[in-house]
């Protein structure tokens, strides 16, 4: 029996059948513990995080450019609940040094965009030259103000808050940024350091606990595959498996015109095998190193571009932009224009298309990213699963309904004791006396341990101990010439 030393990061969640309990409503309001901070361009390596202010404005005949980044703690919610409602409050800092507390529309409107951020960040490091990087997807617009001391009660960020809650360990805030950074325009709240406690931040948030299993999958060529499509003049019939670019373009190259697709799959069978889809969320990065097309653009007009559903099979190794497959344009998903060049996309809802590929296996051909306008100048830019920075790479976050312990059976396997202090056998008939894969995942999805050649004995059992976990629910994945076998232990010491 091998004993595992496994670093276990997550909380309680059931790893069963959907269970579902009252419907409940929490205020969250951030106090001085929280993270929240303000970066601004004029200063740009000086920290804020301890202001009491938290605008998004543009402030000056310099025009200083203020945004502010905040972080609600939804530890309380249990990841896989369902949100029913996400309202945030923002309130108004009459006591701000800016503009002597009133927002300001001077220049024009001070329509605000809520962002979700994508990359680490503390407050009391964060500056205007290390902010980190946001998401186009789901942004939420706060209107212009009408009143010089406006206060935002409602604003619906539910979307943003429901991928944070099923995935805590992405749970980088949001931004507060002006839609137009320039002239003499802003709105002005205060924030979690305000000495009026009740000018803070808060949200008001419903959600059922019908509790799901997550799981976010960083998608690698074990999984996943992604081709390059160009039809640049000569590259037509060349296959592009290797590229380290994920793209939506239209560009000239040396005066030729050449535009990209991205055509792409993965084995939803391997990561789910007949677990029931609840949704799938597709994660592209920026591709900020080896790039050699630039950052995104919009030059010559908007470079929105939607996912499609293709229609008939390809091979990573032979597909080219000749051949091709036809998609389906009744069976798509947007993928919105970039606001900044560096954007990350988190949380491009792929789940319709998914779900009718677990409902008909015979349709999954995977899909295709185009831009919705193939005109120059226009593009977007990321990585594919080839790229260097393994960080970087394609994530898929899936939510779904496990299967129950007698469907577990219902495969062939047997899990004893269930529950155990620590101590498993995992049996089965389709077991061979060879190498096993275990992958081990917390209830956060996270992968926590992952043995390749696990021994099988001769009864066909295999012996484990996860001694060293906390209480708690775990699911299991076996690998053994082809087949794929789910189970879920419940540890309790």
């Amino acid at each position: 029996m091998r004993n595992f030393l496994i670093a276990c990061i997550g909380v309680p969640l059931l790893f069963s059948t959907a269970s579902t309990y009252a419907q409940k409503t929490i205020t969250i309001s951030m106090d001085h513990n929280d993270e929240d901070a303000m970066v601004s361009s004029s200063a740009p390596n000086q920290n804020f995080g301890n202001s009491s202010e938290l605008n998004a404005a543009c402030i000056g005949t310099n025009s200083d450019v203020l945004r502010s980044y905040l972080k609600f703690d939804f530890s309380q919610i249990p990841p896989g609940s369902t949100i029913l409602s996400a309202y945030l409050t923002l309130i108004n800092n009459p006591t701000s040094a800016y503009n002597n507390g009133s927002h300001s529309t001077l220049s024009g409107p001070n329509t605000t965009y809520i962002r979700r951020v994508t990359e680490p960040w503390a407050e009391s490091t964060i500056t205007w030259n290390n902010q980190p990087s946001l998401s186009p997807v789901n942004t939420v617009q706060i209107p212009t103000s009408t009143q010089p001391n406006q206060d935002y009660f409602n604003l619906d960020i539910k979307s943003i808050t429901q991928d944070i809650v099923n995935f805590p360990l992405k749970n980088f805030g949001i931004c507060l940024h002006l839609l137009t950074e320039s002239g003499n325009r802003g709105l002005i709240f205060s924030s979690s350091d305000h000495i009026n406690s009740s000018l803070h931040p808060k949200m008001t948030i419903t959600y059922t606990t019908t509790v799901y299993a997550c799981k976010n999958i960083k998608l690698n060529t074990h999984y996943f595959e992604d081709v390059l499509l160009s039809n640049l003049n000569g590259e037509e019939n060349i296959n592009w498996d290797s590229s380290f670019e994920f793209n939506s373009l239209s560009w000239t190259n040396q005066s030729n015109h050449v535009d990209h697709r991205t055509i792409f799959n993965f084995d939803l069978d391997s990561l789910l095998q007949n677990q029931k889809v609840i949704s799938a969320k597709l994660n592209l990065f920026y591709c900020s190193s080896f790039n050699s097309n630039g950052p995104h653009s919009q030059l010559n007009g908007p470079n929105q571009s939607h996912i499609y559903k293709v229609k008939h099979p390809w091979s990573s190794s032979t597909v080219t932009w000749v051949n091709q497959p036809q998609i389906d344009s009744n069976n798509s998903t947007l993928v919105p224009s970039h606001i900044f060049d560096d954007d990350n996309y988190f949380g491009i809802d792929i789940s319709n298309i998914c779900i009718n590929f677990q409902n008909n296996p015979s349709e999954n051909f995977g899909m295709l990213l185009k831009l919705d306008n193939e005109s120059q100048y226009r593009r977007l830019v990321f990585a594919s699963s080839n790229h260097p920075d393994s960080l970087i790479r394609p994530e898929i976050e899936l939510v779904y309904i496990p299967k129950t312990n007698q469907e577990s059976e219902q495969q062939g396997i047997t899990v004893y004791p269930n529950p155990s202090i620590g101590s498993f056998t995992i049996s089965s008939f389709q077991f061979t006396v060879s190498p096993i894969e275990v992958e081990l995942y917390n209830t956060l999805g996270q992968m926590i341990m992952h043995s390749p050649n696990e021994v099988v004995t001769n009864e066909k059992k295999l012996l484990l101990d996860f001694s060293n976990l906390a209480n708690g629910v775990y699911n299991i994945q076996l690998r053994q010439n082809g087949n794929l076998f789910n189970a879920r232990i419940l540890i309790y010491h």
